[in-house]
């Protein structure tokens, strides 16, 4: 089924574009001076080094599942590839993920 709602609609990418952008430019950024003062910036550096090549990780199985599946949600994706229990789990963190950004 294809939806019709625009630039905007369910699972499309702009949303979800907006979703992660929001989850990683949220207030984690403000705070990384301060924990890069309190464990040095060596540590830090190396943090934020180990996290960008997760992220690059994950985003290219996501692409590849998504693409194999023809899914373009991650609870689609979740349903497709496990159980339909997991669209429900995969949702749950969705959310969760989005209201700790917005704390």
């Amino acid at each position: 089924q294809k939806s019709t709602g625009g630039i905007f609609r369910s699972g499309g990418t702009a949303p979800t574009a907006v979703c992660l952008s929001k989850a990683a430019i949220g207030a984690g950024v403000l705070s990384m001076s301060a924990h890069a003062a309190e464990v040095g910036l060596v540590f830090q550096l190396l943090g934020l080094l180990a996290g960008a090549a997760l992220t690059l990780v994950s985003i290219q199985m996501i692409a590849r599942a998504s693409v194999q599946t023809q899914r373009w949600s991650y609870e689609d994706i979740g349903e497709e590839l496990f159980h339909p229990a997991m669209s429900m789990l995969t949702g749950f963190m969705n959310v969760c993920n989005c209201l700790g950004s917005a704390a």
